[in-house]
C-alpha cells in the first residue's frame, strides 16, 4: 500500500509514496512521501462534474486551505499550486481516489482508518515510509494533520519539510513546520512565535531580510531540508523571491 486516504472534519488527506517530476522537490525516480489536504467540496465537485474548471475547484478550499493569503477563499487565488499541471494532478489523483472507493461516502473516517485498512496494511505503508524524504502540505495547510500521523512521520524520515500560514494561530507546530511570512516584521512576529521563517518576498521589494537565501538552484529539497522547523537540521531563517 503506498497511499493512506482519509476523512478528517471537513477534509480528505492523503499520504502518499511515489516519485516527482519536480528535480527541485527531490531527484528522479527518488521515492518520497508527500501529504495532500483537501476540502470534501472539491471531492464532491469533481465526483460531479464532467468538465470541472480549475477556478471553481479552487474556489471550495476553504476547509484545507483556511485564510492562506494565497487562497482562493481570500480571492487572491496566487498559490503556486493554482497551476494547470498541478491541477491536472490533483483531479487525476482524486478520481483514482473515488475509484478505489466505489464513492466519497466510503472513504474512511480517520479514527476508523485501521480497522477500514487493517494494521498491517498501514504498519507496512508506515514502514515503506520510514528513512524517505517527507513533504508535508504538498496541497493544503499542514497543520490540519494528525498530530501523531505528522510526529510518526517527522521522527523516522531521512528529511521533511513543511510550511503553515497558520503560525500565529498554532504555535506548537513549530516543531516541524516554517512560518510562511512575506516581511521582516513578519519574520520578527514568528520568531517571537515559536517558529523560524521562510521569507517570500516579491521580486521588486527592497526591505532588508534578516534570512538566508533558499537553495533550490543548487539543491533539491529532500537534499537541502533545512526549511524543517525548529526540530531539523536548518537554524537560520530562509528566504526566496515570491514564486
Amino acid at each position: 500500500m503506498t497511499r493512506l486516504t482519509f476523512k478528517l472534519g471537513e477534509t480528505i488527506q492523503i499520504f502518499r509514496i511515489g516519485d516527482t517530476a519536480n528535480e527541485k522537490i527531490a531527484e528522479k525516480n527518488e521515492k518520497i512521501v508527500q501529504t495532500y489536504t483537501f476540502s470534501v467540496k472539491q471531492f464532491d465537485y469533481i465526483a460531479n462534474t464532467i468538465k470541472p474548471e480549475m477556478s471553481e475547484f479552487f474556489s471550495f478550499d476553504y476547509a484545507c486551505c483556511l485564510d492562506c493569503p494565497f487562497s482562493s477563499n481570500q480571492g487572491n487565488s496566487k498559490c503556486y499550486t493554482h497551476k494547470y499541471m498541478q491541477y491536472s494532478g490533483f483531479v487525476s489523483m482524486i478520481r483514482s481516489i473515488i475509484k478505489e472507493f466505489g464513492s466519497i461516502e466510503n472513504i474512511p473516517n480517520y479514527y476508523n482508518a485501521w480497522l477500514v485498512y487493517g494494521k498491517k496494511n498501514i504498519d507496512k505503508f508506515f514502514a515503506m515510509a520510514n528513512g524517505k524524504y517527507v513533504r508535508f502540505g504538498s496541497y493544503g495547510e499542514p497543520t490540519l494533520h494528525p498530530t501523531e500521523l505528522v510526529d510518526m512521520l517527522a521522527l523516522n524520515a531521512s528529511t521533511y519539510t513543511g510550511y503553515t500560514h497558520q503560525w500565529n494561530k498554532q504555535p506548537e507546530q513549530h516543531k516541524y513546520f516554517m512560518a510562511s511570512t512575506h516581511s521582516e516584521a513578519e519574520r520578527k512576529q514568528a520568531n517571537n512565535a515559536g517558529y523560524r521563517a521562510f521569507v517570500a518576498v516579491k521580486k521588486d521589494n527592497t526591505e532588508n531580510i534578516n534570512a538566508v537565501f533558499c537553495m533550490t538552484d543548487k539543491f533539491s529539497c529532500s537534499k537541502c531540508a533545512l526549511c524543517s522547523g525548529t526540530c531539523g537540521k536548518g537554524k537560520r531563517d530562509i528566504k526566496i523571491e515570491q514564486h
